[in-house]
């Protein structure tokens, strides 16, 4: 694995292999230094960008492993505090979207990760895991009739029932 990336690699396996020059990710989260490492493994320019409402990351573990990783972090200033989740999210991706020109201006093609988008693609490394589990159980001869997984976005629920059904 990559930098604690866990399942989050899973998704990125099939994001990565769409051949984008850069990246753009908000947070400090797992999903942003699973990309940050594999960005780095695969020279690939990546760029992490911190609202300042959201900034007491000195105190993360994420945080020093992103400088082990030397990402390039930026701290910006947002709208201040939303209201509403669709409010956070709208400030975050307005954040994201006024990074995008920067690296265009240094010649990139950036892919800008928004905060609960996920494209269809991420889903397909779901539909593979469900292959594996299916293999494991067959070859240790368990007939199980659930699978229970936790669910944020939908991602992983997606790409299993997809994986599921193509296995009948």
């Amino acid at each position: 694995g990559l930098a604690l990336g866990g399942n989050k690699l899973r998704k990125l396996e099939f994001l990565l292999a769409e051949g984008h020059d850069s990246y753009i990710i908000s947070g400090v989260s797992n999903l942003a230094l699973a990309l940050a490492s594999a960005c780095a493994k695969l020279d690939i320019e990546f760029r992490q960008i911190l609202p300042a409402d959201v900034a007491p990351q000195q105190k993360l573990g994420n945080y020093y492993l992103h400088k082990i990783l030397g990402s390039d972090m930026r701290i910006v200033e947002s709208g201040g505090p939303a209201e509403t989740l669709a409010e956070a999210i709208a400030s975050r991706n307005a954040i994201l979207e006024s990074e995008a020109p920067k690296l265009r201006d240094e010649g990139y093609h950036p892919y800008v990760m928004r905060p609960f988008d996920s494209p269809p693609v991420e889903n397909v490394g779901w539909a593979d895991a469900a292959d594996e589990i299916w293999q494991q159980l067959r070859d240790r001869d368990i007939e199980a009739q659930y699978l229970i997984i936790t669910n944020c976005q939908g991602g992983t629920q997606a790409g299993l029932e997809v994986g599921a059904r193509c296995l009948g």
